[in-house]
């Protein structure tokens, strides 16, 4: 009888474990697939040496299923031994010394330059796209010898538990805690790229007279078509987080504001001067350094994008231009933020809203 018993437990037991145990198999496959694609095109390239870049989204974003994919790629393609591959912890301190852009589209010079200086002859890179019952990765070979793509590669990944917690969405009966420990792998509580709109849609829920435009890397971004307007967008904020969008060109002078605006419309204002003459940032009259000008982008083309970044962590703001930290302070008189205000001089490009719970 003890035996039976017995018996039936370690099938129970073993059972339990099925439904992980053909999730990491799924997963796993899907890897397989697209190392297999990735290798082909190394070996007919004569490519023998490269670095894996971290998978982003289509907004530059990286969460942790794109670090896991790059961690994955790196084992796997070490484990053919026909490859040279580059430690990831290396890569990213050579990136973050040499202020390259390694993250979505690479550029040619980026591209050349960290071949220069690791001596690899291809870099792996790539974008997730999330399509709601699936993942689609697209890898991206690229030359370091010319900058350009000799390559591509891509696998449509099952969405199953073990991937949409890569992907920081939340499964339900599981705590949120999981997914809120870092910047990159928060719940997003908020998110805007207007990918939604055609061009020429009137976002009228941002304000009077901002009209929906496409830059020449074709994202979508808003427009107001008037002299001074105050965009202005109703958003719950959680009491820890990351806020961050991408404005274009020069500001104009310390006439432009961010405003976050709490519960009790008590505002925390960022000021943005962006002008040749100050390139500066000011935090509730906290004023930053003078910023270098490698930290603005130039405005001579569609890279003249920049980056604000706000984060909020027990009161303590930290405000980031293009990830280059600019200013701080403590303001504990806010309560819950509930609201956004831009207030701009003249007309004014901004995309790519998302905010994340810290």
């Amino acid at each position: 009888m003890n035996n039976r018993i017995s018996h039936w437990a370690l099938i129970v037991y073993f059972l339990s474990f099925t439904p992980y145990i053909e999730a990491q198999n799924s997963l796993d496959n899907h890897n397989n697939k697209l190392v297999e694609q990735i290798v082909n095109s190394m070996r007919e390239a004569g490519k023998t040496k490269t670095a894996v870049i971290e998978f982003s989204d289509l907004n530059g974003n990286t969460n942790d299923f794109g670090k896991f994919l790059a961690e994955e790629l790196i084992t796997k393609l070490f484990l053919t031994k026909k490859f040279e591959v580059i430690e990831r912890q290396l890569l990213n301190k050579i990136i973050t010394e040499h202020k390259l852009n390694l993250s979505g589209l690479i550029d040619p010079n980026s591209a050349k330059e960290l071949g220069k200086i690791l001596g690899v002859d291809a870099i792996i890179s790539g974008t997730i796209t999330d399509l709601g019952d699936a993942i689609k990765v697209n890898a991206r070979l690229i030359s370091t010898e010319t900058g350009q793509i000799f390559s591509v590669a891509s696998e449509e990944y099952i969405k199953d538990n073990t991937v949409k917690k890569l992907m920081g969405v939340y499964i339900t009966g599981e705590s949120k805690a999981k997914n809120t420990n870092t910047n990159t792998s928060g719940d997003i509580f908020f998110k805007e790229d207007f990918s939604n709109y055609e061009i020429g849609d009137i976002a009228s829920d941002w304000g009077k007279n901002v009209v929906v435009q496409k830059s020449v890397s074709n994202e979508y971004y808003i427009q107001n078509q008037a002299g001074v307007v105050t965009l202005t967008h109703d958003i719950k904020f959680p009491k820890n987080f990351s806020f961050e969008f991408d404005f274009w060109g020069y500001t104009g002078g310390m006439g432009e504001s961010f405003v976050l605006v709490d519960k009790e419309g008590k505002e925390l204002l960022i000021r943005i001067d962006a002008a040749p003459y100050a390139d500066i940032i000011e935090l509730e009259g906290i004023r930053s350094n003078r910023l270098s000008k490698g930290e603005w982008s130039s405005v001579s083309n569609d890279r003249g994008w920049n980056t604000i970044k706000i984060v909020s962590n027990n009161s303590v703001f930290k405000i980031y231009l293009n990830s280059v930290f600019a200013v701080s302070g403590s303001f504990p008189q806010y309560t819950s933020f509930v609201r956004i205000k831009y207030t701009v001089k003249e007309k004014r490009n901004l995309k790519n809203f998302i905010g994340r719970m810290l």
